[in-house]
């Protein structure tokens, strides 16, 4: 009987951390999965775009210039941290992550001490994935 009630413990216990494990990697899945897209900057005279891609890159459109293009790697951590590295930078930019669904994305830049620096950016999406 010993046997029996051992046995049935190690299996609760093996498929509590199995669906734990799974849960935090759907989340960041989420996240990745929601961000794919074009998304358009909403600001009062200026809209800039940023385009991520599936395989981990991104395109970024000046409003201002047309012709103005920059290109880089994009990944996604903890969750809520944006990471993105511009083709001409050594240094990866962090973004908080406010939120993100289907239509709208709304980030927060970390300053280089670490902490957030209060503006708030919010992106509509352009186009359905």
């Amino acid at each position: 009987m010993k046997k029996i009630k051992f046995i049935t413990l190690l299996l609760l216990a093996t498929l509590t951390l199995s669906f734990n494990a799974c849960s935090d990697d759907n989340d960041d899945q989420t996240e990745e999965s929601l961000i794919i897209g074009k998304w358009k900057e909403n600001k009062t005279s200026l809209s800039d775009i940023v385009e991520f891609k599936n395989n981990g890159t991104f395109q970024y459109t000046s409003s201002t210039d047309s012709d103005y293009e920059e290109h880089g790697k994009w990944k996604i951590e903890s969750g809520d941290k944006l990471y993105m590295l511009f083709s001409d930078e050594d240094e990866w930019g962090i973004s908080k992550i406010h939120d993100v669904n289907s239509i709208s994305l709304v980030l927060e830049d970390y300053n280089s001490e670490g902490n957030l620096d209060g503006e708030k950016m919010i992106f509509q999406r352009m186009n359905l994935k």
